[in-house]
């Protein structure tokens, strides 16, 4: 079991500080997140798939998570999700082939995090695939 802290941050209430448990002793991957006496839990084929569950539940409290899962310009490749159980992402710029050194984890955080929806986030991605084809 991997444990990781994740700052939740909000526009209408200071940031929380929320613990979050990977578990991948089954066939689906199952992430736990607790914060201030609240504890959600998604499960799903891969990390950043359970983990999306969780930022969806999140989304009506106005609680974004400020780390690389939930930024808007990051998502796993298909290898990553099937191979690595997602928890590595691609930081991703509009008409440029991600790259190795693209590779960041999912709870890692940095000043370029700008939280986002689930549907966000998946709109840039589609955006992103998009654009690589663009000259």
């Amino acid at each position: 079991m991997e444990h990781y802290k994740v700052t939740l941050v909000s526009n209408t209430r200071s940031p929380q500080i929320g613990a979050v448990r990977l578990h991948d002793d089954s066939d689906d991957s199952l992430i736990e997140l607790s914060f201030d006496g609240n504890a959600f839990t998604g499960t799903g084929d891969d990390f950043f798939d359970a983990f999306s569950q969780i930022r969806e539940r999140l989304e009506p409290l106005g609680l974004l998570p400020q780390c690389y899962a939930a930024h808007l310009r990051a998502f796993p490749s298909g290898m990553s999700r099937s191979m690595g159980g997602g928890v590595k992402l691609y930081r991703l710029t509009l008409g440029k082939q991600a790259l190795m050194d693209d590779l960041i984890h999912m709870f890692d955080t940095d000043n370029d995090v700008e939280p986002a929806t689930v549907a966000d986030q998946r709109a840039f991605f589609d955006k992103w695939i998009g654009s690589l084809g663009e000259s």
